[in-house]
């Protein structure tokens, strides 16, 4: 259980005088008050008092007012907790702007701290290996789980009582009174089992896991309704003599049970088939992001268009399937009532009016909605099966090894002796091994194949390192000889095989690849860390960002993610962040590889030398005259220490230090130009063009994945070219629908007149289909006149509906599936167009990755699925409807006022509501999958700075943001459905009374009362749960098309670039290019591009077959 402890004084910083970042003290005017942070902390518990929370609700009503800013669910009473009126004060009466905060007991903190000890108990118990997390997810939703199936299934109970019971009274009554009082008793039978079914679907857990908990009590609670219905055929409805006639009857549905079985277990096989298909167009669109200016340069766009087509229609073939097996689940519960009551009438031969209407009110309605529940829910669990494995895979993931033992000498840092590394563990990379030879590659092994990591070698052999404390070490060797190996081994990185590693002090670490996230520059610094402003402007100072830092837009303010910071920039901003951590040891691989050289030696010696000289500095670089300043240099060769000693020492004894250093000014004195005079003209030199427009750092990748390889990357930066540009898909946050529609959106990909074609059969089919189902009251009605031609009529009937089922199935999946293949491929082709410079910001490639994979998924599994119900419901009321018409006119008055009441009264408020709070849902989602991608790529330096407790802390506000959005759309869902069954409920019992007081219309008069009366009650029962899914579905199908709309809008919106450079001949390219290639410019005029300053002004040169430029 959660409880609150007493405010805990959390201290800003230790006791010890603050100290600049030159090692000198310094007299702080901050005052350093203790902030009083109250947490909750869960605390095991197996008594009843863990329940103590939940038994408050049962209160009938509680005046405690609750902040405004917090979900009032844990301080309400009974009543207002089960009609949700509480909701209605929280959401409905005020401007879904801002969402409250969730409950302390459904926050992400106290829920992950009960999950994670259930985990650790679970693994204690049965290992590791013999973990399974459907246990351990099964244990953390147990209690609530069962309660909420037994609350559901008493629901049902009663409602079936509600038909068998008073429905019989009723159509047995012989007198207008006492059919007045059963009409009363299922009117209030209606309503409680509205109140127990909206009650027991109150819970929260995530989206598949939270779809599987949500809706898999339905596994649970549907055989056994199936059983209740039976047991209620053969005590309250038919005779106990005819038990064996009585299961023949039920066949259908025990073997429909079995088929809905075996086809979820095809449909989930097919589905993880096509997800693995998913996967690798996702990772190869990250792979054309990461790599956009190469993808560009070589022309490789219509390449990957290709393949990635491919992949697309491989993976549209298992959606094709998928979608086949839940059609034809779908079909089997309309047509298997049909059999039943076929089979019924043919093995007993039932004569009696009443009991035949009952019979139809369990087949078609409790029966089927049972079959329903069983194959929804039962998916739902397949569905989140895979979900859980992945989580057992985070959750088995080995931690970072913290060094908390010293060594013995309190003036060394970092020693280790004789120590072995290995990136990973053998026995695990055997597992992976075996696992991708079935599977494709990710996108984290392709990127890892891609940037040359190879995991699987021991990384460093019988290391011996000694780092005394205030000294200067400098890690010196070729490429992939182990550099940054070793400071990640130090960090605790590696896996860690033999010998012994010790460490004292605070770390703080540089990458070769800097990491920046998305925040202000100010923020990116500060790192968690409170301003200290004499501290922070000093390290601005010694980095040399403070003429940068006045050229952005709002200074140091200026949000990172809104622009593209040359990777120099990004260098000096990450090592800005080191100094300003004030700490004990300082790790530095390369920290200034990607600066020219100029700037780079007036950084070394202001920070590293200066600011920096009573720390102890590893340093792991090529750079001469860097490693000329240090105290002691480590060479390392292929993972092993060679050589230590001084730079004078290695050069007289070392050759292979020799080598090195000659080989290093080689490569380097054709690398760096230095050009005191730039002019902006067209007839000066190539070079001096080029190092005034083209700026070659920004090619190179931003992502913080440390290499063991020293690159040659070109060194060309300056602090006065900033390369900030927009984002050229301006409104990707300010959408106008009004001019174009969400419904137009999607219907412009149905771009051919046989497509509308196939819309149209398909739909014809649906209500054919429809109309089948619901014409069995007609048939029944007249029974007498067609006696003899009975089960032919019945059997004639089945195969129409079977054969327009199909029909509609086959032309759904075929309009669907097009739409969806033209969806991708024109998106894919749009971003194939767009500038380089669109693709700099991290927004853009947030965007583009969660438009192919969440945008996709949603346009190939929601919507197809809302449309779905959206249009087979509206078909079904519109037959409900027009039976009722012919059955009884007088109720159509009834059941169009219900409708009117619903649709203008609750759905007029709800349906702008329950919008809203999708689009703030899928608001949410952004920060969310921003900060956990910053969290994986940067995980090296929040471990290093021990952040990890301030990034969880931001994961869980974000989390419970988007936890919130969820909770409130399914509490507004029920909000719904609880008022439209209380309306259908208070319906059926109007319409029985108009029923009782009125004479059958002219064409029955020969007819019998009971049979009208009796049908016409079973079909008003069905009106009130078909309302409430037309409004659900269409709520959720037009927020679905918002985000199609928004989305097709934004990728639309992007500005292609001008292909003006145009291949004059399509004849193929000879074989000896491009070794004999040139490129000729011939007075070439570019216009400026937004915010930016770079134009060619009639520029004309030409590069000769051979040339190095």
């Amino acid at each position: 259980m959660a409880s609150f402890n007493t405010p805990e004084y959390c201290r800003l910083r230790s006791d010890a005088p603050d100290q600049s970042i030159n090692g000198q003290a310094q007299n702080s005017h901050q005052v350093n008050l203790p902030v009083k942070t109250p947490t909750v902390r869960y605390v095991p518990n197996s008594g009843w008092s863990r329940y103590k929370s939940a038994f408050q609700t049962l209160i009938p009503f509680r005046r405690t007012r609750s902040d405004v800013l917090v979900l009032p669910i844990d301080k309400v009473g009974f009543f207002s907790y089960i009609t949700f009126s509480w909701l209605f004060n929280t959401v409905h009466q005020t401007d879904v702007t801002e969402i409250p905060s969730s409950s302390p007991l459904d926050s992400c903190d106290i829920n992950g701290q009960r999950l994670h000890h259930i985990f650790r108990e679970e693994a204690l118990h049965t290992g590791q290996k013999e973990l399974r997390m459907f246990t351990v997810f099964w244990r953390f939703v147990r209690t609530r789980t069962l309660a909420a199936a037994i609350i559901h299934m008493l629901g049902i109970i009663f409602n079936i009582n509600a038909i068998v019971i008073f429905m019989k009274k009723l159509l047995t009554s012989k007198n207008n009174e006492e059919a007045l009082i059963w009409t009363s008793g299922i009117v209030l039978s209606q309503i409680l089992s509205a109140l127990l079914l909206i009650v027991s679907l109150l819970g929260t857990d995530g989206q598949k896991i939270y779809d599987a908990v949500f809706y898999g009590t339905h596994v649970i609670v549907s055989p056994i309704v199936f059983l209740y219905s039976v047991l209620s055929i053969l005590f309250f409805i038919s005779d106990k003599t005819k038990l064996v006639n009585i299961l023949i009857s039920m066949f259908p549905y025990i073997l429909t049970y079995l088929l809905l079985y075996m086809l979820v277990r095809l449909g989930g096989y097919v589905s993880s088939r096509g997800n693995i298909l998913c996967r690798q167009r996702v990772a190869l669109v990250h792979e054309m992001l990461t790599h956009i200016r190469s993808v560009k340069m070589t022309l490789w766009e219509n390449v990957l268009s290709r393949h990635l087509k491919g992949t697309r229609q491989k993976e549209l073939k298992f959606l094709w399937r998928q979608y086949f097996c839940d059609g034809f689940s779908k079909l089997l519960l309309n047509v298997i009532p049909v059999m039943a009551v076929l089979l019924y009438l043919f093995t007993i031969g039932e004569q009696d009016i009443s009991k035949v209407i009952l019979l139809i009110a369990l087949f078609c309605g409790f029966m089927r909605d049972s079959l329903y529940s069983f194959w929804y829910g039962y998916k739902k669990i397949l569905e989140a099966l895979p979900s859980l494995e992945r989580f057992k895979n985070i959750m088995m993931l080995v931690e970072v090894k913290k060094f908390t033992e010293k060594p013995i000498n309190r003036y060394i840092a970092i020693n280790i002796d004789s120590a072995n590394f290995t990136w990973d563990n053998l026995e695990t990379h055997n597992r992976k091994e075996k696992k991708n030879k079935k599977q494709p590659m990710n996108s984290l092994f392709e990127l890892s194949t891609l940037t040359g990591n190879d995991n699987r070698l021991p990384a460093l052999r019988d290391i011996s390192f000694h780092a005394p404390k205030g000294k200067l070490i400098g890690v010196c060797g070729i490429g992939k000889s182990g550099k940054t190996s070793l400071l990640l081994a130090i960090l605790g990185h590696l896996h860690q095989t033999y010998g012994q590693v010790l460490r004292d002090g605070s770390c703080a670490y540089v990458g070769q690849r800097p990491w920046i996230w998305n925040a202000t520059i100010q923020e990116n610094i500060l790192f968690k860390e409170p301003f200290n402003k004499m501290r922070y402007y000093e390290c601005l100072l010694n980095c040399c960002l403070t003429e940068d830092i006045n050229t952005f837009p709002h200074n140091d303010g200026t949000q990172i993610d809104e622009m593209s910071l040359p990777p120099g920039q990004k260098q000096r901003i990450a090592l800005a962040r080191a100094l300003y951590a004030n700490r004990d040891i300082y790790l530095l691989d390369n920290p200034l590889s990607l600066v020219d050289a100029d700037m780079a030696a007036s950084i070394f010696e202001k920070s590293i030398l200066i600011a920096l000289k009573n720390r102890t500095v590893v340093l792991a670089t090529r750079h001469i005259q860097f490693l000329t300043r240090c105290d002691e240099i480590y060479i390392l060769d292929r993972g092993e220490i060679i050589a230590s000693g001084t730079h004078e020492m290695l050069l007289k004894d070392c050759p292979p230090y020799s080598s090195i250093i000659k080989a290093y000014t080689h490569e380097n004195s054709k690398k760096y130009f230095i050009e005191t005079n730039r002019h902006n003209s067209s007839t000066t030199s190539m070079t001096t063009f080029l190092s005034q427009h083209i700026d070659l750092q920004s090619s190179s990748s931003t992502h913080s994945i440390e290499l063991g390889e020293d690159e040659n990357v070109c060194r060309g930066e300056s602090s006065k070219h900033c390369d900030i540009l927009p984002n050229y898909g301006d409104n990707l946050d300010a959408i106008d629908l009004n001019r174009y529609g969400p419904l137009r959106a999607y219907v412009s990909f149905l771009n051919s007149g046989s497509t509308y074609f196939i819309v149209i059969l398909g739909l014809m089919a649906l209500v054919i289909s429809t109309l089948c189902l619901f014409s069995m009251p007609v048939i029944i009605i007249n029974f007498q006149k067609i006696q003899n031609h009975f089960q032919i009529i019945l059997m004639a009937l089945l195969f129409i509906m079977l054969f327009a089922g199909f029909i509609w199935s086959f032309m759904f999946m075929k309009v669907v599936i097009g739409v969806s293949q033209r969806t991708h491929n024109s998106w894919f082709e749009k971003l194939c167009r767009a500038p380089v410079g669109y693709f700099q910001a991290s927004t853009a490639m947030m965007f583009v990755l969660n438009l192919f994979s969440l945008d996709i998924h949603d346009l190939d599994y929601t919507l197809p699925s809302t449309l779905s119900q959206l249009l087979h419901n509206t078909s079904l009321l519109l037959c409900l409807v027009s039976i009722v018409l012919y059955l009884s006119p007088y109720c159509v008055i009834v059941l169009l006022f219900t409708v009117m009441i619903t649709l203008l009264w609750l759905a007029r408020k709800h349906r702008k509501c329950i919008l809203k709070l999708y689009a703030i849902e899928v608001g949410s989602r952004a920060p969310l999958y921003q900060h956990v991608s910053n969290t994986v790529t940067g995980r090296t330096y929040i471990q290093a700075f021990a952040k990890e407790k301030e990034f969880i802390a931001d994961f869980t506000k974000h989390c419970d943001n988007n936890i919130t959005c969820t909770f409130l759309l399914s509490a507004a869902n029920l909000w719904l459905a609880f008022r439209i069954r209380v309306i259908g409920a208070l319906t059926v019992g109007i319409v029985a009374v108009v029923l009782i007081l009125t004479e059958p219309v002219n064409w029955f008069e020969s007819s019998n009362k009971t049979w009208i009366c009796g049908l016409t009650l079973v079909i008003v029962v069905q009106v009130g749960q078909c309302l409430h899914r037309i409004m659900q579905a269409g709520c959720e199908s037009t927020a679905s098309l918002n985000l199609f709309a928004e989305s097709s809008q934004c990728i639309q919106g992007i500005q292609s670039e001008q292909q003006k450079i145009k291949i004059r001949s399509n004849k193929p390219l000879p074989a000896n290019w491009p070794t004999d290639g040139s490129i000729v410019f011939e007075n070439v005029k570019t216009g400026p591009l937004p915010h930016t300053s770079q134009v060619l002004d009639g520029m004309s040169f030409k590069i000769e077959s051979g040339q190095k430029i």
